[in-house]
């Protein structure tokens, strides 16, 4: 029940899978995983993006007909076992009694019976079959979001791992330095000056590890939450 929106500048090489709390992971990379949203690399973009805004219109359908009720709390609130006689004394305004009410004619009715003081005596057995199924509705038609822990993940979109992608910089980086030793090796006219070559080379292969390990590279993101919520 919330509008997300951002904006961001990325100064970076590589492009980032980017997992945000309360915004699905709808957008897929080469690779086949699932991000919030990817960024490409060196890319910047000050228009606000909406990445996620979902219906509150069945969750305030729900809370005016169930005032108190959510998904969290149907095996809860209003619920009242009695293990030793095999029934559940249940409130008459819970979500379960209504599921049984539209379904009378595919349920047992025989097993259910109002009590005083606004209770209905269910059998555990129904109770245990059709509370399951009612929270699963209710789950499925309100969305709602844990924002307690929100947070903000990234890694490289294209790859399984920051080292894959460390790796893959490296090889990419080298290439052109490895193509010119080739050349030299080949024109080379003795054995000592290939290996003054291969020396160069390798102090080259770590001047250039040390280069890409030690590049400082940009992430800036600015994310706005509009939210509403409803009490339990």
């Amino acid at each position: 029940m919330h509008t997300t929106h951002l904006q961001l500048s990325l100064a970076l090489c590589l492009a980032l899978g980017t997992r945000i709390t309360g915004v699905d992971d709808a957008t897929f990379s080469s690779t086949g995983e699932s991000y919030s949203m990817i960024c490409l690399p060196n890319s910047e973009n000050s228009i606000e993006r909406k990445l996620q805004a979902d219906d509150v219109s069945l969750a305030y359908e729900f809370a005016k007909k169930f005032p108190g009720y959510t998904s969290e709390n149907l095996d809860s609130k209003g619920i009242h076992p009695v293990s030793q006689r095999r029934f559940v004394l249940v409130a008459a305004d819970h979500p379960i009694v209504s599921a049984i009410s539209e379904n009378a004619d595919k349920l047992q009715m025989g097993e259910i019976s109002m009590m005083p003081e606004g209770l209905v005596k269910i059998s555990s057995g129904l109770y245990e079959s059709i509370l399951p199924l009612v929270k699963t509705q209710v789950e499925s038609q309100i969305k709602v979001r844990d924002l307690s822990h929100a947070q903000v993940t990234i890694q490289p979109a294209e790859f399984g791992s920051w080292a894959d992608a460390r790796q893959a910089l490296m090889s990419e980086a080298k290439m052109p330095a490895r193509a010119r030793l080739d050349s030299q090796i080949s024109a080379a006219v003795d054995d000592a000056e290939c290996k003054v070559l291969r020396e160069a080379f390798s102090e080259q292969e770590r001047q250039i590890e040390h280069d890409i390990d030690h590049k400082q590279m940009e992430f800036h993101l600015n994310l706005g939450l509009a939210y509403n919520f409803l009490s339990k």
